[in-house]
Order: structure tokens, then sequence, then C-alpha cells
């Protein structure tokens, strides 16, 4: 009977040189790790894109919405393309590119108030860890407002967290804020 040596325990590594004991026949072994894969990477920066790329091991699984260090940044994944196809996780060596959003610099969304006769709209930097809820009360330059939608990639909902949010709709209103968001001059 013969053991696959899947389940063991890293005794010693030197460069790529593994020494392991496995747990199941409790035979001591060496093996070499496979040498890390370059996968591509298109960053968005606030509408911006950028080619990067990640190095990471063969076996590693890539999912939708996880966070990749790229080193000087982090990313969360937004698609993984494999040839002409895009999948919702993959293995890195089968990986074409992968598409994220940097974490790096500040969410920017979208702020509608309607007022009875005209809309504003604005561009807004909100804090991504922050929930925002339907009805709360915000803050644009000097106007309040109350919100009425919250629209996120996924959709409508009635609170998000503001790293998911990509416009928020409200009207006019005198309650004191709950938060104060800053106008984006950028691009």
């Amino acid at each position: 009977m013969s053991c696959d040596h899947e389940e063991y325990v890293v005794l010693k590594e030197r460069g790529r040189l593994v020494t392991a004991k496995c747990l199941d026949c409790e035979q001591i072994f060496t093996f070499k790790k496979e040498k890390d894969v370059k996968v591509p990477v298109i960053v968005n920066r606030r509408g911006s894109s950028e080619k990067s790329s990640v190095n990471l091991e063969r076996d590693r699984m890539v999912v939708l919405d996880e966070i990749l260090d790229l080193g000087d940044e982090e990313i969360e994944v937004h698609s993984i393309e494999v040839g002409n196809k895009r999948v919702k996780s993959e293995k890195a060596s089968e990986i074409t590119s992968i598409w994220g959003i940097s974490l790096t610099y500040p969410k920017v969304v979208g702020a509608s108030i309607h007022f009875p006769r005209k809309t504003a709209s604005y561009k807004v930097i909100v804090d991504r860890e922050t929930i925002y809820n339907v009805g709360d009360p915000i803050q644009v330059g000097a106007t309040t407002f109350k919100v009425t939608t919250l629209i996120t990639e996924r959709g409508k909902r009635k609170a998000a967290y503001g790293d998911e949010i990509k416009r928020i709709y409200g009207t006019p209103s005198n309650i004191s804020p709950l938060h104060v968001l800053e106008v984006y001059d950028g691009p």
C-alpha cells in the first residue's frame, strides 16, 4: 500500500526544497516546491487603469472579492479571466489576468440630491469601512440630505459599507448629519 503524502508537516525548508513528515504514514520525504507564477493584474484607480503583476503559488486559488497584496498596494479582486471567460475562482497557474480595484485610494461614489426643480450631482469620498443606511442624514458641502436609495454593485440596498456603494440618492433635509462627505475634485 502506497501513501500519497497529502497531509504533512513541514520540517525544513531550504529555498524551494522542502523536507516534510507525512501525517498518515509518518514517512519523512523531500519535494521541490514549484516556482511561483507571475499573473498580470489590471488595477483600477478612480477611473484610470494601470497594468501590474503579482507572483502567486501555482496552486493558489484566487477568488472574486478577495484582497490581494501587490507589495505597494492592496486590491480587491473584481474579475478573474481565464482565456476569454470570466470565472468566480481559479488556480493562479490558469489565470490569464486579474482585474482589481485599488484599496489604497479613497472610494469615490456619485451622490445625487433631488431638489423640487433640479438635481445636484456630486462625486464624493466615502469611508470604505463605514456603514451607510437609507434614512441617514448626510452633509455634502453646505447641503444636508436624507439618503433615499443606496446603489451597490449588487443592486439597491437599505444599508451598505462605503466600499460597496456606487451611488447615493437623497432629498434635502434639516436633520443634523451623521456623516460629512468631502466633494472629490479629481477626474
